[in-house]
């Protein structure tokens, strides 16, 4: 049996910036890597993957609940998939460390996001609880929820790559804040927002503050800022919406 922590987070975000209306995943971005690329998720388990090895997927699947969350391994070889009942999957040389599969929970989960070693991860839930697995009991952690005060609509959050504490979060309109480590707090986001077809759902692959990373949006639309486009599901058929991706 794997133990799990059940941690409450608060996240503030400077001039009274706090997340409202969070849908969609937490991806975490590593500092070494061997294989660079992301992969995109859908409702239905699908997945779909660029520049990375494709190593499975839930697609035909019965699924208990959807699919809300992706999450990658630092060497781009694997991948766990999140349901909204808290059930967790892993591909390729992602290990299984636990889930919240029958667990009484406050609110469905909506995100996952693995530790920089691969070793653990964390389930948030729309009511702003942490949940972590393996090592992600360490310091160090993403910040959590606040589903109250100003709604600017987070739809992400990704790890700024070579730190601990940094975070790129998005909106579902594309703008870009960054966490100042280590208060957790958000600034930046003076970018316009992008012109998409589609709401945005996630954000990856973060390399510096407010102006790098994929972008995700439901349609299957890639965004690529200060880093290489490598593909996308825009204008492709899908059989259920993207909710995530995750890369580094």
């Amino acid at each position: 049996m794997h133990r799990r922590a059940r941690v409450s987070l608060r996240l503030v975000a400077a001039a009274v910036l706090v997340v409202g209306g969070f849908v969609g995943v937490i991806a975490s971005t590593a500092s070494a890597t061997t294989t660079s690329g992301y992969v995109l998720a859908a409702s239905d388990g699908g997945v779909f993957a660029f520049g990375r090895p494709f190593a499975g997927s839930l697609a035909g699947h019965h699924l208990n609940a959807p699919i809300k969350g992706v999450a990658a391994t630092p060497d781009g070889k694997g991948y766990w998939l999140a349901a909204a009942d808290g059930g967790v999957f892993a591909f390729g040389d992602a290990r299984f460390f636990g889930s919240l599969s029958g667990a009484d929970l406050l609110g469905p989960v909506i995100a996952i996001t693995s530790t920089g070693t691969g070793k653990g991860y964390w389930l948030l839930t729309t009511e702003g609880e942490a949940f972590s697995f393996g090592d992600a009991t360490a310091p160090g952690g993403p910040p959590a929820i606040q589903l109250s005060g100003e709604h600017f609509d987070f739809v992400g959050l990704t790890q700024v790559a070579g730190t601990a504490r940094a975070f790129e979060a998005v909106t579902a309109s594309g703008q870009l804040f960054t966490t100042a480590a280590p208060s957790g707090t958000f600034g930046c986001g003076s970018q316009p927002a992008l012109p998409t077809q589609a709401p945005i759902v996630g954000v990856a692959g973060a390399v510096g503050t407010c102006q790098s990373g994929w972008l995700a949006a439901s349609d299957g639309g890639v965004f690529a800022l200060s880093r290489p486009f490598l593909g996308s599901m825009g204008a492709t058929p899908l059989n259920a919406p993207v909710v995530g991706i995750a890369g580094n």
